[in-house]
């Protein structure tokens, strides 16, 4: 493996089944917490950044991720939109 993209590849097929096991054994808030920390972990902020540094190769940019409060269905409270 001479290319980042190909271990960034392997590990990404091997992340999405943790976390489908995950989801389907956490109750849905802890398990978007631990996605949260998961992808934050092994995405651009952690292990992908770490493999293209040490390939010496730019971390490629990528677009940007709608967060929650960009979403538009109903709070916890009931309500459509803003903060519970």
């Amino acid at each position: 493996m001479n290319d980042p993209r190909e271990i960034i590849e392997l590990a990404n097929w091997h992340l999405s089944r943790i976390l489908k096991a995950a989801e389907i054994a956490m109750k849905p808030r802890k398990f978007r917490a631990f996605r949260v920390i998961v992808l934050d972990e092994f995405g651009g902020k952690g292990f992908s950044r770490a493999i293209y540094t040490m390939f010496g190769v730019p971390l490629p940019v990528e677009a940007p991720i709608r967060q929650d409060k960009d979403r538009q269905g109903p709070t916890q409270s009931g309500t459509k939109g803003g903060a519970p």
